[in-house]
């Protein structure tokens, strides 16, 4: 995902995609958001080697209501390690789980980014957020 929003076709997708900001990476079927009446694709670029592995992803574990997660999944492509708190690098890894188009759009608007504080509270850590890099 990148950090701006494009409205209408780009003109040159290769230079505009090449130098924009990236926001954060998501798994995501994209055969099903196409669907969507509000998503239109303005444009693609090929992907660098680099670019083709998929980075390591965190996703909490999971708790009963009224209670706080005891951990963390580390997601590096098949592997999943199981992690009692995130350090300060791990704060920055994309969250592994974003289902629906709703839960995209709440990420834009409410300007969420995977080390937002907001999604590091949710879960232990190994360090204070006061912190984070």
């Amino acid at each position: 995902m990148y950090k701006g929003l494009y409205s209408s076709p780009l003109e040159d997708p290769e230079t505009t995609l090449a130098t924009a900001e990236v926001r954060t990476w998501i798994k995501f079927p994209l055969k099903y958001v196409l669907k969507e009446p509000e998503v239109l694709i303005v444009g693609s670029k090929a992907l660098s080697k680099q670019e083709k592995v998929l980075p390591k992803f965190r996703s909490l574990g999971l708790f009963a209501p009224n209670e706080s997660p005891s951990g963390w999944w580390i997601i590096d492509g098949d592997k999943e390690v199981w992690v009692k708190a995130l350090t300060s690098d791990m704060a920055h890894y994309p969250d592994d789980g974003i289902y629906s188009l709703g839960a995209i759009q709440h990420l834009y608007v409410m300007d969420i980014y995977p080390h937002s504080k907001a999604n590091l509270e949710l879960g232990p850590l190994t360090f204070p957020l006061s912190e984070l890099q």
